[in-house]
């Protein structure tokens, strides 16, 4: 876990899905609650390497032109079984939540 208080500086937290918050966590474990909202999901095909190009397509071209604004809760990189780190046709989706 990467945490940070400025606000210029990206938080980043590998996570897993609980079924409910844990009673306690050790000292460098936190628990984040995702607000439930719409979410526009875009998939990147490659290695992780180029995850950046995806995302910046997300924000400097899709966002801008959709009509949608981002709802400012966490971005989220989705990693299932279609997902190889070995693999030129890995894909892991980036899923942006979307104001109402």
């Amino acid at each position: 876990v990467i945490r940070t208080h400025d606000p210029h500086v990206l938080e980043y937290v590998a996570a897993a899905e609980v079924p409910e918050a844990p009673v306690s966590l050790p000292p460098d474990m936190v628990h984040v609650v995702i607000p439930p909202c719409r979410w526009a999901v875009f998939s990147h095909r490659g290695p992780t390497a180029t995850l950046d190009h995806t995302v910046n397509y997300v924000y400097a071209c899709w966002l801008l032109q959709s009509g949608e604004a981002h709802a400012y809760h966490p971005d989220l990189e989705v990693y299932d079984q279609r997902f190889d780190a070995g693999s030129p046709d890995s894909i892991v989706d980036y899923a942006i939540p979307l104001a109402d």
